[in-house]
């Protein structure tokens, strides 16, 4: 071999060459050795949860019911009740979790939420995102909720009022309203 075919070759591997050199104090700052004996590298392992809910259970037909009772014709009273979840499904959420919710303006909204008969009479309601009934729901406007620290079978605020008035048609009256959750 010749002088001018070394030459030729170191300048083939100069590349590489200088790519180790860069690379070894980068590699010696993490206790790694690349050698054929198992002197171990690192490897960095991780992973990102994030917050969130999770509904469990077999899939109803109704997420709940709103159920102001069977009263007489005759009534004339103020009648209030609040979401029962249908007992085939569960929501968890992570603690401190803030959920997006909100309500349609049912199947039966005319210049607000109704029940309706088979005959076609309307029984007007109001939904509430509170017990106490001072803060009612917008047809599609949401409302947000923090979670507590104990998010496990979250039950939802809504609270419905129904004002029955005297000779009120009789029948079944019902509507059905869509409920959209985000977190």
């Amino acid at each position: 071999m010749t002088q001018n075919s070394i030459i030729f070759c170191a300048k083939n591997y100069l590349p590489l060459l200088a790519l180790l050199i860069l690379a070894m104090p980068v590699l010696g700052a993490n206790n790694c050795q690349l050698s054929s004996s198992a002197s171990g590298c690192p490897i960095l392992v991780q992973a990102t949860i994030l917050k969130g809910c999770q509904i469990s259970g077999s899939t109803p037909s109704h997420l709940g019911y709103l159920d102001f009772g069977t009263w007489p014709t005759l009534s004339d009273k103020t009648v209030t009740t609040s979401l029962t979840f249908n007992s085939s499904i569960k929501l968890d959420c992570t603690p401190n979790t803030t959920l997006t919710i909100s309500v349609d303006q049912g199947k039966n909204n005319n210049s607000g939420y109704n029940m309706v008969n088979s005959q076609g009479n309307l029984l007007s309601y109001q939904l509430y995102s509170d017990n106490g009934l001072t803060k009612p729901f917008n047809a599609g406007q949401p409302i947000s909720l923090l979670l507590s620290n104990t998010s496990n079978n979250v039950a939802l605020p809504i609270y419905g009022l129904v004002k029955l008035t005297k000779n009120l048609p009789p029948g079944n009256y019902n509507d059905t309203l869509t409920i959209n959750i985000s977190w």
